[in-house]
């Protein structure tokens, strides 16, 4: 594995880091994308044949936020609220995975990884620029809460857009293990308040191990978060001082899709705007909201909000509970108390909110770490440390080793000998990993069907056939890389059958076939 580069990308919600380690100058660098160390995770397919990559604009083929949709389907948690966001853009085929149009009146669509595969193909032909070289290697890094097909999606992604990829990392083990370095001894607790999750992780050090004990968040609770309250906010305060505005603001059912994509773009204007409110709002007790960008210019008279700190705070309130609750969660699984933390670590760019800031120091008094660590790209920094420790033969003392855990149960669903179901649990949560669990499945009329669950989200179906013993002994194992695998086991000899559980079985051909697809997409 040995390399003379070595990458870290945090693929964000809103925004994409990478940095990267090189030989040539032992240093960890962030890479620059038009001298900015983020990459909008935005593409805009208004023009099918011109996708431009990286550059967030009010235009009606912007494709933002997919990180929210990724390894999801029809009927999973979020995705009503995905349907309002895209409207008539967001489709789904006849299993229910959901893909996205180019444009309004476009017939042809994109996957969610796909566009995130766009992305990250910016990003490595950014490297390459940089670099002059495409030989490094790649970790990738997702929220902690991440179902099996949501990492798997990811990783598939990674794949179609060039990358070669040692593994996937969580977002806060990534960030907790780039703090944890420089400190002593100790328990920590990672606080990763991203553009489209919240994620928090305790690990403990000692000496040169760090473990994580306890994992948590919410997918459904960001920074855009914030900014959709925000955005209704002041949608509802254009409704009362001027319903023209509002009505052309408002997407309705009955709208064409000419009117849909002349709103679209009044709304993207007008979510800019709010987004930039909310950053002033970070340094600043009070922000002026302008709304000339979503008026129609034969209207004279310019309309302007202000929004307070005390009314920012207020309209997002539930979102700090929700935040606050995530935390009592994590200690509680961890069976810690506050006094037990030693120190707690801010990550992300929302953890730059004062009401944020001001919650975890409530929580946990004076244990905000100082560090000249940035927020903003420590996740693709830890990423980048790790990849960099997987790949060479590193002192321990500089780079120490990770033990990470599940985040989620493992179940198996099954006929028993009275071919009555059951549903047993294989794997607990917070199990360190890698692990390998075995159990049996009955054979009934020559097959054996096995359905796992992680959590409460099937992960796979599995019949196996033309079995000719009663019982067949199956394993079931999460390696370093965090997904699921499963492989059947018959007269304790032969592999019959090897599966990654419910994940598309991306062979190396068919990964070249759907990279060759998006090659027009690629620039």
């Amino acid at each position: 594995m040995s390399s003379d580069l070595y990458v870290g990308i945090d693929l964000g919600t809103t925004r994409t880091k990478a940095v990267l380690w090189s030989r040539q100058f032992s240093s960890f660098n962030v890479i620059k994308f038009n001298e900015k160390e983020y990459l909008p995770s935005v593409i805009d397919t208004t023009n099918p044949s011109n996708v431009i990559v990286g550059v967030d604009s009010s235009k009606e083929g912007m494709i933002y936020d997919i990180k929210r949709i990724i390894g999801k389907n029809s009927k999973s948690e979020g995705i009503e609220l995905e349907k309002q966001r895209f409207g008539k853009r967001l489709i789904f085929d006849k299993e229910g995975n959901p893909q996205i149009k180019l444009n309004c009146s476009s017939s042809e669509t994109l996957q969610p990884e796909e566009i995130s595969a766009i992305i990250l193909n910016k990003v490595k032909k950014t490297i390459i620029e940089q670099t002059q070289t495409d030989k490094f290697k790649v970790i990738v890094t997702v929220p902690a809460t991440f179902t099996d097909q949501q990492k798997d999606a990811t990783l598939c992604a990674a794949q179609l857009g060039g990358l070669d990829v040692i593994q996937i990392l969580p977002e806060p083990t990534a960030a907790a293990y780039a703090y944890g370095v420089d400190q002593n001894n100790g328990n920590f607790f990672a606080f990763d308040f991203g553009g489209g999750t919240l994620d928090t992780t305790i690990l403990k050090k000692t000496g040169n191990s760090l473990k994580v004990i306890s994992a948590g968040g919410d997918q459904q609770l960001g920074g855009i978060d914030i900014d959709i309250n925000l955005f209704e906010f002041v949608l509802n305060k254009i409704k009362n001082e001027d319903v023209n505005l509002y009505n052309s603001l408002n997407i309705t059912q009955s709208d064409d899709s000419k009117t849909q994509t002349r709103k679209i773009n009044k709304r993207n204007k007008l979510r800019k705007e709010v987004e930039k409110a909310k950053i002033e709002l970070s340094s600043s007790n009070d922000v002026i909201i302008n709304l000339s960008e979503v008026q129609d210019c034969e209207e004279e008279e310019g309309i302007e909000f202000e929004i307070t700190q005390n009314e920012f705070e207020s309209i997002n309130k539930k979102i700090f509970d929700k935040c606050k609750k995530v935390i009592d969660d994590t200690l509680k699984s961890a069976r810690m108390s506050v006094k037990e933390i030693n120190k707690v670590f801010l990550v992300g760019g929302s953890s730059h909110i004062p009401a944020i800031e001001s919650l975890i120091e409530e929580k946990f008094g004076k244990k905000i770490a100082e560090s000249k660590l940035d927020r903003n790209v420590v996740v693709a920094k830890g990423a980048c440390m790790y990849c960099y420790s997987k790949g060479t033969k590193v002192d321990g003392s500089i780079i120490p080793s990770l033990s990470d855990i599940t985040l989620y149960p493992i179940y198996i669903k099954s006929l028993d000998d009275q071919d009555q179901e059951f549903m047993a649990q294989v794997v607990k949560e917070h199990s360190t990993i890698p692990l390998t669990r075995s159990f049996e499945a009955e054979a009934v009329g020559g097959n054996a069907i096995v359905e796992i669950y992680e959590g409460t989200h099937q992960l796979g179906k599995f019949v196996i056939d033309n079995v000719q013993q009663p019982i067949i002994t199956m394993e079931l194992s999460i390696e370093n890389d965090y997904l699921v695998h499963v492989i059947a086991r018959l007269n304790n000899q032969t592999i019959k059958k090897a599966y990654n559980a419910t994940r598309k079985q991306n062979t190396n051909s068919e990964i070249e076939i759907r990279k060759a697809h998006l090659q027009k997409y690629f620039k």
